[in-house]
């Protein structure tokens, strides 16, 4: 998603379609990734189309989803699949990047947290 206009708000959905955050994006462009989207069945168990580099095995952790906002499309979706793959130190990361504007994760329990300044409203 790109916007001209520096008030556009965006809302991020969780796994159920219902708006979990909506979220300033400015001049900018918006990501998420999510494990909740294209998944199989391994041995009778659902699992992420996203693979974990630190174990080759299917994405899985308290990370339902991973929203990022940046300047461009391209460093808003890499910027969403580092904070899915980073789970539960995805946001630090994010804090830690100068090129993040900002990042919002959905908790597999419908929890929603955001990077410091992003501005949020279930």
């Amino acid at each position: 998603m790109r916007s001209a206009d520096p008030d556009t708000i965006a809302s991020v959905l969780d796994d159920r379609g219902n708006v979990a955050a909506r979220v300033r994006l400015g001049r900018g462009a918006l990501a998420t990734s999510s494990t909740s989207r294209r998944v199989w069945k391994v041995d009778g168990r659902a699992v992420s189309h996203i693979m974990d580099p630190s174990t080759m095995a299917p994405m899985s952790g308290p990370v339902l989803s991973a929203t990022v906002v940046a300047s461009t499309a391209l460093d808003a979706e890499i910027g969403a699949k580092a904070v899915l793959l980073h789970g539960v130190d995805g946001l630090a990361w994010a804090e830690e990047q100068s090129w993040v504007r900002s990042a919002v994760v959905v908790w597999q329990d419908g929890s929603v947290f955001a990077t410091v300044g992003t501005e949020l409203a279930a």
